[in-house]
């Protein structure tokens, strides 16, 4: 896992008729893992920065507007090429204004976000970025949530400071925050956006009969579900399907134990793995079927019918009733 951390490290009053724009800019600097993505060539003094002058307001507002997006929506299902609504909302260089930003892209999975940012010539760009990263780094989501609420708080400060507390920014971040602090709303927007869509865009009555569901699938179920489906008029009816399909039940013959702490999905795996090995004692050697049906409290192998002719068999673990 990696750091992650951006701040403006001065402010410089520039010239504008905007007083927040005017009040909010300064040197900008981003770091993922220890490298400076913010790095850079000034052209013009021929100089080279670990940060770069750029409005703080705007990024802030970008951050803002986009939040229950760049916190929850995934990349596009089957490697699907980002559609320009997506990369509005997860791509740096949407913040605008007239600056030149650093390529870096944001994707979550709910848990994790992954990082990428490359450094490309731009010929006749006043800065040119110097750094990138070898392949996408990833930052825990409550570190990525926490640096932006740092961020975004420091240039509320700023603006304060100067006599500009009743921004525009201030009223939008104030909005996310009573979103943030009432679980249903919370959930509602997590929802839409890991279906693709801003806060209040979703169509109701998808979002509707998705949030009906979750008194079936469990709110943890769904959030892996919505993804995967998208938006689709009938994602509720699939979904419902899932409900009925044949399965089978279980009675693992493993006590439980202490999950591996990392918000890894094949971390967590393979700790579980090795876990489970070392009750067998047997850290190595395959492991037969027949031994694997017996830890799972399967008294034969069983066949799961696919759900439909187009999808490969799911498991959903939904709530029991008895609150677990």
């Amino acid at each position: 896992m990696s750091d992650f951390a951006l701040a403006i490290l001065h402010w410089q009053t520039v010239e504008d008729p905007d007083p927040v724009l005017r009040e909010s800019t300064g040197w900008l600097e981003i770091r993922v893992g220890g490298t400076a993505l913010t790095r850079n060539e000034d052209v013009w003094s021929r100089t080279v920065r670990d940060s770069v002058l750029v409005s703080g307001w705007a990024l802030a507002m970008w951050l803002a507007h986009y939040w229950w997006r760049l916190n929850y929506e995934p990349l596009p299902y089957n490697n699907q090429l980002p559609a320009p609504d997506w990369r509005m909302a997860h791509e740096l260089g949407a913040a605008d204004h007239g600056y030149v930003w650093p390529r870096i892209l944001f994707a979550s999975d709910g848990e994790v976000v992954q990082v990428w940012a490359e450094s490309l010539p731009m010929p006749g760009q006043s800065v040119q970025y110097l750094a990138g990263l070898d392949g996408p780094q990833s930052v825990p989501l409550t570190a990525f949530q926490s640096a932006i609420e740092g961020f975004v708080g420091s240039v509320l400060d700023r603006l304060a400071a100067v006599g500009q507390e009743n921004s525009d920014l201030a009223g939008l971040w104030s909005k996310v925050a009573r979103e943030r602090a009432d679980l249903e709303t919370a959930r509602r927007r997590q929802l839409e956006a890991q279906l693709g869509f801003d806060p209040g865009q979703c169509p109701g009555d998808l979002l509707a009969a998705l949030l009906d569901l979750i008194a079936t699938t469990g709110h943890a179920a769904m959030v892996e579900l919505a993804p995967a489906y998208g938006p689709q008029r009938d994602m509720p009816t699939k979904i419902t399907a899932l409900r009925w399909a044949q399965g089978i039940e279980i009675a693992p013959q493993v006590e439980p134990f202490q999950a591996y702490d990392s918000p890894l999905p094949w971390q967590q795996g393979v700790a579980a793995a090795r876990n489970v090995r070392d009750r067998m004692g047997d850290r190595h050697g395959p492991v037969r079927d027949e031994v694997l049906d017996d830890l799972l409290g399967i008294a034969q192998r069983t066949r799961l019918e696919e759900v439909t002719d187009r999808l490969r068999p799911v498991s959903v673990m939904r709530p029991d009733g008895k609150g677990r």
